[in-house]
C-alpha cells in the first residue's frame, strides 16, 4: 500500500502530464488555425495568373528590380551604420 505522500506526488505528476498534453493540444490547434489564415502575398513573386503581355512582363521585371534595389540599399545602409559605429567608437 502506498503512503499518502507517494499518492500525492503521483497525483501532482499526473496533473502535470495532463496539463502538458492540453498545452500541446492547444499549440497544435493554434498552428492549425494559423494555417487556415490567408497568406500574405509577396509582391516580389510573379503572378502566373496574369496574362503574359509585354506590358505585364515589363511591370513584373520592374517590380523585381525595385525589390532587389531596396534589398541592396537596406544592406548597404546597415553596413554603413555599423561601420560608422565602429569608427566613432575609436576602434
Amino acid at each position: 500500500m502506498k503512503s499518502i505522500p507517494q499518492v500525492e506526488e503521483q497525483i501532482k505528476i499526473d496533473v502535470a502530464k495532463i496539463a502538458e498534453k492540453e498545452r500541446l493540444k492547444q499549440e497544435r490547434h493554434e498552428r492549425y488555425l494559423k494555417s487556415l489564415e490567408p497568406k500574405k502575398v509577396d509582391e516580389g513573386i510573379i503572378d502566373v495568373e496574369m496574362e503574359m503581355t509585354a506590358e505585364n512582363l515589363t511591370k513584373m521585371a520592374d517590380q523585381g528590380l525595385m525589390a532587389k534595389a531596396l534589398e541592396v540599399d537596406s544592406k548597404s545602409s546597415s553596413k554603413s551604420e555599423s561601420s560608422e559605429k565602429v569608427s566613432s567608437s575609436g576602434l
